[in-house]
């Protein structure tokens, strides 16, 4: 009975490992790890100007933003609610979309006010019943835009249009930037750029999504070592029983033995004392070593923990949301992952106790 259960506990290990391993998949396949995310502390957003945060992008970054409204356009003498985007000529590439038909607007559209638009997917069908509408028009507050692209930003539920956020009264509170890798950039250095429009700590959560990426990476790494740790502990409750019952020999042959005959004619007994005790230190050590790597691990994710509680904007609401969920999932599946591991020590203690007194 005991056997089966030590099976079961197995299994759910490896199935929790499993889903671990799936979260740090879905994220990587985000292809976010070189993002920084800055979003607003509860009611301490700032009035930005737009000017100034256009200056920052593409000096040593690329950044973006978004100001969302909801509003009824009309086209093909139909009308429809949808959600205006407004943000800048960056946009795509900083989130990774890419274009199903057409293209982006550029920076001159943004700085000549022209009334280009850019539509997802599920707009393009939706209203127009295709992705080949390049040239189309629709109504935006009594004025015409023209389509000038359908981007893919794999949203299946908004109707979103996409304009420059110069035709948008209001400021954008929430803001992304693509940190270059090859930069060596750092957080510090993009908060010090974004002190100087008056965004700062105080007011602004920096959250970097590589440290997050990072955090859910190393639990399922820690889960490894957690792994190792036990076949570590397994090998050191061998080589103490050994150690004891070489122990208990030496004593009944010391009774029959001087110390140097005893030395001269067992000499395998002597070297497997040796052997069992190099064992036992590198165990030892290695679960040392192994508890200090858990310990600097979960200071780091403390870290990440704390800039990960900010409340989600409407602002990358599927991106934020989705970020906030495998961070949450992860911790829950590391904990239960403990928790297992817990009982499999327990489980195995009497077992190993057995053996080593046999």
């Amino acid at each position: 009975m005991r056997i089966k259960f030590l099976f079961f506990i197995i299994g759910v290990l490896v199935l929790i490992f499993s889903a671990l391993l799936l979260i740090t998949v879905i994220i990587k396949q985000q292809a976010w790890d070189d993002r920084l995310l800055i979003t607003p502390k509860a009611y301490n957003a700032v009035s930005v100007d737009v000017e100034m945060l256009e200056e920052l992008n593409e000096t040593k970054y690329m950044l973006t933003y978004e100001v969302n409204e909801q509003q009824n356009v009309k086209a093909i003498h139909s009308s429809h609610t949808v959600i205006l985007k407004g943000t800048n000529y960056t946009y795509p590439f900083v989130m990774n979309y890419s274009m199903s038909e057409g293209g982006y607007f550029t920076k001159d559209v943004v700085e000549q006010n022209s009334k280009y638009v850019v539509i997802n997917e599920l707009s393009a069908f939706d209203i127009f019943g295709g992705t080949n509408i390049i040239g189309n028009e629709i109504i935006i507050n009594q004025a015409a835009y023209r389509i000038i692209g359908v981007i893919k930003d794999g949203d299946d539920d908004n109707k979103n249009v996409y304009l420059p956020v110069t035709f948008f009264a209001d400021d954008p509170d929430t803001f992304i930037v693509k940190m270059e890798a090859d930069n060596e950039m750092s957080d510090e250095f993009i908060q010090n750029a974004f002190k100087h429009i008056g965004i700062t700590t105080s007011n602004y959560n920096f959250v970097n999504i590589a440290k997050v990426y990072a955090m859910i990476r190393e639990k399922v790494l820690v889960c490894l070592g957690l792994i190792v740790a036990i076949i570590l502990y397994l090998i050191m409750r061998r080589a103490i029983a050994i150690l004891f019952d070489q122990y208990n020999n030496i004593n009944k042959l010391l009774k029959v033995f001087y110390f140097t005959e005893l030395f001269l004619k067992n000499i395998r007994v002597i070297l497997t004392i040796i052997a069992a005790g190099i064992v036992l230190v590198s165990s030892s050590g290695g679960l040392i070593l192994l508890f200090m790597k858990g310990v600097k691990s979960f200071l780091k994710w403390r870290e990440v923990d704390d800039i990960m509680q900010f409340d989600i904007p409407n602002n990358y609401n599927n991106i934020l949301q989705l970020l906030k969920n495998m961070t949450i999932y992860s911790d829950v599946l590391f904990l239960l992952f403990v928790f297992m591991i817990s009982i499999l020590i327990f489980q195995l203690t009497p077992i190993l106790y057995k053996t080593g007194r046999e």
